[in-house]
């Protein structure tokens, strides 16, 4: 026994026939989405302006692209994040009466095992490492997987007014580096956090 032979245009064709008649009942006055039934739009990767990779980001980015592949906004969001992590929050950039600090939040986005998130922060991990091991092996933190794991990293900041016992003190700067941050939301918000 075969298979019955289906029409795929004519049955997109009817599809959509269908949904434009749905929206018209309903009053709509926009089009039905042609990019789900009809032809899609050839999409291009977006580029990021020149003027963003200004500086030693521009500069860190340009070095590593060609030998990398990790997109280059991965690579500049993943430096200027790193950096405002090691910085921290103490210089600031004033503008009327905010304060703007070097910190930011970033979330990555792209296919499982193909988007090269991971291949981007190894690269700018690997950099500020140079700069700041101890950051580097203390401060990041990934794999967080309940609201206690979060809690103990960031637990009892008066410890960071006096010297450990090895007479360091305490960095209270963290960064969060997770793979899946969607599962790590979940999990946080079963934990009632």
């Amino acid at each position: 026994m075969t298979a019955p032979h289906i029409d795929v245009e004519a049955e997109l064709a009817r599809i959509k026939e269908k949904k434009r008649r749905e929206a018209e009942a309903a009053g709509a006055t926009t089009k039905p989405n042609e990019g789900a039934f009809g032809k899609a739009a050839a999409r291009t990767w977006p580029k990021m302006d020149a003027a963003a990779y200004h500086g030693l980001a521009g500069e860190v980015t340009h070095l590593i692209e060609p030998h990398s592949e990790a997109d280059p906004v991965a690579i500049l969001l993943q430096f200027l994040v790193c950096a405002g992590n090691v910085i921290g929050r103490v210089p600031y950039y004033q503008v009327e009466s905010d304060r703007h600090h070097v910190n930011l939040f970033a979330a990555l986005v792209g296919t499982t095992a193909k988007a090269r998130k991971g291949t981007s922060m190894g690269r700018i991990r690997a950099i500020m490492k140079i700069g700041d091991e101890r950051w580097n092996s203390d401060r990041v933190k990934g794999g967080l997987s309940s609201g206690e794991g979060l809690i103990n990293e960031v637990r009892d900041l008066e410890t960071a007014r006096r010297p450990t016992r090895s007479g360091r003190y305490v960095i209270l700067r963290l960064l969060l580096s997770h793979q899946r941050p969607c599962y790590c939301g979940r999990r946080l918000a079963e934990d009632n956090c």
